[in-house]
C-alpha cells in the first residue's frame, strides 16, 4: 500500500522501533511482532526498521479477535434467506459541509464479509429489529469532511486533522464491524476544501 508522502524528512521519521506484539497488526488481521517505523506527520506506521518499498507493509491498531468474531466466520457454511438492505452512500450538501462533517452508517450480514453503506433511515430500521438483528450486524460512525487534513499544533496544542479524526472514527467503529479497518482505507474520502468563499446559490440547487 503506498504511503500518502512519496518523501518523509528525518524529522518525520521514527526509524528502528520493534513490537512485541498486542500493539498492531497488517491489513489482512495478522498481529505483528516485530522491526517497524512510523511517520510523525501523518501517523503511518510500516513493517521493517526503515521503508522498503518490496517489503515494508502498512500497519493498522491491533484489534483482538473475540470468540463472537470467530464463531461469525465459522457460520459461512450456513445460508441464510435473502433480506440484504439497499445501498445508499452517503452524499453531502452544504449543510454538511457547513457542519465539517457526516454521519455514516454500515450494514453487513454476520456470515459474510461484504460492507454496504446504508441511510439513517436503514440504521434505525436495523436498530428497531425491522431488518434481522440476527442475520445483521450494523456501525455508525462521524467522518470528517473538512478542516486541516493533517494534525496541526497551535499555541503548543496539537489539533487533530481530518485523517486522524476520521481515523479514530474507523478503529472505533471496527470493535463491531472488523472489516470497516480494510473497508474504509481512505481517510479524505469525501473531503471538501472549503477555505474557499462558496458562490450563492441563485439556481436553488441546494433547497
Amino acid at each position: 500500500m503506498a504511503r500518502i508522502k512519496s518523501y518523509y524528512t528525518t524529522d518525520e521519521t521514527i526509524n528502528s522501533l520493534y513490537t512485541l506484539g498486542g500493539e498492531y497488526m497488517t491489513m489482512d488481521r495478522k498481529e505483528y511482532i516485530g522491526p517497524y517505523h512510523q511517520y510523525t506527520t501523518t501517523n503511518e506506521i510500516y513493517t521493517e526498521s526503515k521503508w522498503d518499498i518490496r517489503l515494508s507493509k502498512k500497519l493498522i491498531q491491533y484489534i483482538p479477535e473475540t470468540t463472537i468474531i470467530t464463531t461469525y466466520k465459522n457460520l459461512k457454511s450456513i445460508v441464510f434467506p435473502n433480506q440484504l438492505p439497499n445501498s445508499s452512500p452517503t452524499i453531502i450538501n452544504k449543510t454538511t459541509i457547513n457542519q465539517g462533517f457526516v454521519q455514516r452508517y454500515f450494514i453487513k450480514k454476520i456470515n459474510d464479509s461484504k460492507i454496504i453503506e446504508i441511510n439513517e433511515s436503514q440504521y434505525k430500521d436495523w436498530s428497531s429489529q425491522k431488518i434481522d438483528r440476527t442475520l445483521y450486524v450494523a456501525a455508525s460512525l462521524t467522518w470528517y469532511i473538512t478542516g486541516e487534513i493533517l494534525d496541526t499544533i497551535k499555541n503548543g496544542i496539537k489539533i487533530k486533522g481530518v485523517q486522524n479524526k476520521n481515523k479514530e472514527s474507523v478503529v472505533a467503529a471496527a470493535k463491531i464491524i472488523p472489516e470497516l479497518l480494510m473497508y474504509l482505507t481512505n481517510l479524505t474520502e469525501l473531503y471538501v476544501d472549503n477555505t474557499f468563499t462558496i458562490p450563492a446559490d441563485i439556481n436553488g440547487l441546494d433547497s
